[in-house]
């Protein structure tokens, strides 16, 4: 039988990633075995040599490694491919030098000015010199938008290795219960509530949507501005919130897949003001949960959605522009039908059998060479 090697985080349920492969690909005549990089034994350096050989050990016979992380567990996956001679396939969902960047070294630059600068910090350099090393020794890559493909392109790798698949959802992981009674579940009022999830990372800009709300609430004299998520800026983003002039915002820091449904559909707009996005499986939700969105053109958003079509824009971190885009969903109720409804249809295109085959057309493909 055919095995397929998924190396990176948890093994995670059925409506994430990797529970998907988990789910299809043995129908397929394709095992699946996860090997999740934080259930390797010993301290930090050991667990990163027993990584390598826990990958190694399991890419016994006809198998594909497949690493959905270009640096923290692509390059013991990169060894582990050349120690066992097995094919090595990537998924690239960012940069992953550039994110780092953000966080740890002091970058200040958009992904895009990033890409065309060069004079940065050892650990910066570092990273992209793993990054494009586990890019170059793949022998496809897997992007879920066109805008990282460019970025792929960007690090130096021929752009016939990379293949476009986009994220996708499984319907049935969503609510099937009304706005209404959802409402009445979660004993929310009649007020205007404003939903926005995401990592709390730099480029996810909660603090400057903050400011946003703090207008909008006054505005609305009825709103609620729910922020969810968990991250390294989760206590700096607790403290916008505490010390902000506004007084109905409320940020939960995980929530399980089905409640965190519930909250989206129930809202009346989902807003994501975003620096960089790569294809946000999230948007493809509330798209169809059918909650009106608002977001920025960073990234692969504007491959999604088309302006006043099937969602609004704004431009990155413009609280002026948040604001008016907001209080307009929320005050148009002609407008927020019209959306939800194209953006209802808009989902279609995105289910998860797509995902599923073009993942596999690609697999048998691999194989077919060997």
């Amino acid at each position: 039988m055919k095995k397929l090697i998924v190396t990176g985080g948890s093994d995670g349920g059925p409506t994430t990633y990797t529970g998907i492969l988990k789910k299809y690909l043995p129908e397929k005549g394709i095992d699946v075995e996860v090997l999740p990089f934080d259930k390797a034994p010993g301290p930090k350096i050991i667990r990163n040599i027993a990584y390598i050989f826990q990958i190694a050990k399991a890419a016994s016979g006809d198998s594909i490694i497949y690493t959905r992380d270009p640096v923290s567990t692509g390059f013991p996956a990169l060894l582990a491919s050349k120690i066992k001679r097995k094919p090595l396939l990537l998924k690239v969902v960012g940069d992953y030098a550039w994110e780092q960047g953000r966080q740890r070294f002091g970058v200040e630059e958009g992904l895009d000015d990033f890409l065309k600068k060069g004079d940065y910090s050892f650990g910066v350099k570092l990273f992209r010199f793993l990054q494009r090393a586990v890019a170059r020794a793949s022998v496809r890559i897997i992007v879920p938008s066109e805008y990282l493909k460019k970025v792929v392109i960007a690090w130096g790798i021929d752009e016939r290795k990379i293949e476009v698949i986009p994220n996708s959802f499984n319907k049935e992981h969503l609510p099937k219960e009304s706005k209404e009674d959802l409402r009445k579940e979660l004993k929310w009022g009649d007020e205007k509530v404003l939903i926005s999830v995401g990592r709390m990372v730099p480029w996810k800009g909660f603090e400057k949507l903050i400011e946003a709300y703090e207008r909008i609430e006054k505005e609305t004299g009825n709103a609620r501005l729910l922020i969810i998520g968990d991250g390294p800026d989760l206590v700096n983003i607790k403290e916008k919130a505490l010390t902000s002039e506004a007084e109905n915002i409320e940020i939960i820091e995980k929530l399980p897949h089905e409640d965190l449904m519930k909250y989206i559909k129930t809202s009346d707009v989902f807003v994501l003001n975003t620096g960089y996005e790569g294809l946000s499986h999230l948007l493809l939700e509330a798209s169809a949960l059918g909650t009106p969105i608002t977001t920025t053109t960073k990234g692969g958003n504007k491959e999604i959605f088309e302006n006043e079509k099937t969602a609004t824009f704004f431009e990155y971190d413009n609280v002026n522009d948040i604001e008016e885009k907001v209080l307009t969903l929320l005050t148009d109720n002609e407008k927020q039908e019209r959306l939800s409804k194209a953006a209802l249809r808009l989902s279609e295109q995105y289910k998860e059998s797509n995902m599923v085959n073009a993942t596999i057309e690609l697999l048998s493909g691999l194989w077919g060479k060997k």
